[in-house]
């Protein structure tokens, strides 16, 4: 049986490391004997000849730490501790928030000096003012306007001051939260916390340099401080959750500060990789930080809150308690993952504007690596793999007349397996599970149509789909006229021209613009028409092109057929 309080060390050590809102390098800049042999065991655990930059420091390399504790010797466990345990450090100079709601502790000689310039001329670098000021405009959008409850003291009641501390990080650190007491209340476990930040946003790793660096670390490493506060730890592997740790705070970047875009560093790598890694993975949880610019936008930025709430209240993790409250919604995380790639198919030239992303015209594009052909007379099939907890786009081409009709099913009958199908001239698709067979109307001009299915399951799954020519298929009242099949073939016999309005005229051309033949709906509903091929001279029709033209009423609607023998 496990002893409670060491698994408790082990959880507040972890939680040491958890937050820290970008990949940090070790924390010494001299490394020990004791350190480097850290290091070989690391490699040894993450069974690596060579530690990348995320894997040398940071959180990889300190929950590979966290994970052979028991198995190393005293001495190398001390030298861990160094990695595992905060304290904050001691700085030569303070001064308070404008507000009031932050101690900032910084050096103004050595190596963790701040610059000192000072304009203002009130003894105090303007670096520490205004970082003064970008922590109140953190607090003040976070906690007074959203409603994320505030970090937690000592007793679990509301900080009266937060810590702030400037220090020289490595090359690529923008700042770390760091967790210092474990605090037992009534509704949970919370941690009280400090953060530290680097020392002039100077560092040739980072992505955003200056005060504008400064300004979304602000932003993202505070909420890490608000989320300790949250009863999400005692019951829930905090490695579990952190993907959506950081996904919220990197979202709240951009609520923020929508002009700074740090987080646009994270997209090529998310939008070359979401096919094929899993939505919980580490590797893109600071690019699936706009998963929750969609919901936000779908619901509301509080939408957020309440998952962060789920978790401690049902004990769950992330990705269930995302599930529960979506459903509340009357939608579910299946729903919403493939909303989500939906989403990210119309960025960069596929953008629109004021749909979707608000900068999905600064975003990269999803590659589209397998298509099939479909042209409206013939059963298509073809299989995909979709991965776990992902999804997986299809381009279907060849779709060569307006008007097709087709049914697509799949193999599966499971809830959590979804499909879509969209392009520009159809953005306001909805998906459907893959147990219900969908009817297609192919009502847009001639062009690619991307097809989207989502796996929401934590196993991989292989979809079978078929496309088959219906013409049973109705289109929904209120839509154009349909033609259907489309390709028509002479030898079946009957075609159909669908929801034509009451007393309309149907009138078919050639490429020539000669007559061919006229259809009229004369009775006052709107019906089907059916047609059977043939010309006004009784002749069944030549392969090739057509055109008809609807008119009713003062409305007028063209369209385009294929014909083949």
């Amino acid at each position: 049986m496990s002893n409670p309080k060491f698994n408790r060390f082990k959880i507040y050590c972890f939680l040491i490391l958890i937050l820290s809102g970008f990949i940090a390098s070790p924390l010494f800049a001299e490394m020990t004997a004791e350190q480097k042999e850290l290091q070989e065991k690391v490699k040894a655990y993450l069974g690596v000849d060579n530690l990348t930059r995320g894997q040398s420091g940071g959180f990889i390399y300190q929950f590979a730490l966290r994970d052979i504790y028991d198995q190393l010797s005293r001495d190398l466990q001390k030298a861990a501790d160094n990695y595992l345990l905060a304290t904050v450090p001691t700085r030569q100079m303070q001064i308070q928030s404008p507000k009031g709601k932050f101690i900032l502790h910084y050096d103004t000689t050595d190596v963790h000096s701040v610059p000192l310039e000072d304009i203002s001329q009130n003894g105090i670098p303007d670096f520490i003012d205004s970082a003064a000021v970008f922590f109140d405009y953190s607090w003040e959008i976070e906690i007074d306007q959203l409603g994320f409850e505030a970090p937690k003291d000592i007793l679990g009641n509301e900080v009266q001051t937060y810590t702030i501390v400037f220090s020289s990080l490595s090359s690529f650190d923008y700042g770390y939260t760091l967790t210092e007491q474990i605090v037992n209340s009534a509704s949970g476990t919370f941690y009280t916390s400090f953060i530290e930040m680097d020392n002039d946003f100077q560092n040739s790793g980072l992505a955003t340099k200056g005060f504008d660096g400064m300004r979304v670390t602000a932003a993202h490493e505070f909420n890490h401080a608000i989320q300790l506060g949250y009863p999400v730890w005692e019951n829930v592997n905090p490695f579990a959750q952190r993907y959506f740790l950081e996904m919220l705070s990197t979202w709240l970047e951009e609520v923020l500060y929508p002009d700074v875009n740090d987080y646009y560093a994270y997209l090529p790598g998310l939008f070359r990789s979401v096919q094929s890694l899993r939505f919980t993975s580490q590797s893109n949880m600071y690019g699936n930080g706009i998963y929750f610019h969609m919901l936000a936008e779908q619901y509301n930025p509080q939408v957020t809150i309440e998952i962060l709430e789920t978790i401690g209240e049902e004990s769950v993790v992330a990705l269930n308690a995302m599930d529960i409250v979506l459903k509340k919604k009357g939608s579910s995380f299946s729903e919403s993952l493939n909303d989500y790639g939906k989403w990210m198919y119309f960025t960069g030239s596929r953008s629109v504007a004021d749909q979707f992303f608000n900068d999905a015209a600064d975003f990269p594009e999803i590659e589209i690596s397998e298509s099939a052909q479909y042209n409206g007379s013939t059963i298509v099939e073809f299989e995909t793999k979709v991965n776990s907890e992902s999804f997986y786009y299809i381009s279907v081409d060849s779709i060569l007349q307006t008007g097709g009709l087709a049914s697509i099913s799949t193999n599966s009958d499971n809830p959590d397996i979804r499909l879509n199908h969209f392009n520009s001239e159809n953005m306001n698709s909805f998906s459907v599970s893959s147990g219900v067979n969908q009817p297609l109307v192919l009502d847009f001009i001639p062009q690619d149509i991307a097809f989207l299915v989502s796996n929401s399951r934590d196993t991989s799954v292989t979809a079978n789909f078929t496309f088959i020519p219906d013409s049973t298929i109705k289109p929904p009242d209120g839509s154009k006229v349909v033609f259907g099949p489309n390709p028509a073939k002479v030898e079946i016999g009957v075609s159909y021209f669908y929801a034509v309005p009451a007393n309309a005229k149907i009138s078919i051309f050639d490429l020539n613009q000669h007559p061919v033949q006229t259809l009229k709906n004369e009775s006052s509903e709107k019906i089907t028409l059916p047609w059977d091929l043939r010309d006004k001279n009784d002749k069944p029709l030549s392969s090739g092109i057509y055109y008809f033209v609807v008119v009713s009423d003062d409305k007028k609607q063209v369209g385009k057929i294929a014909v083949v023998r």
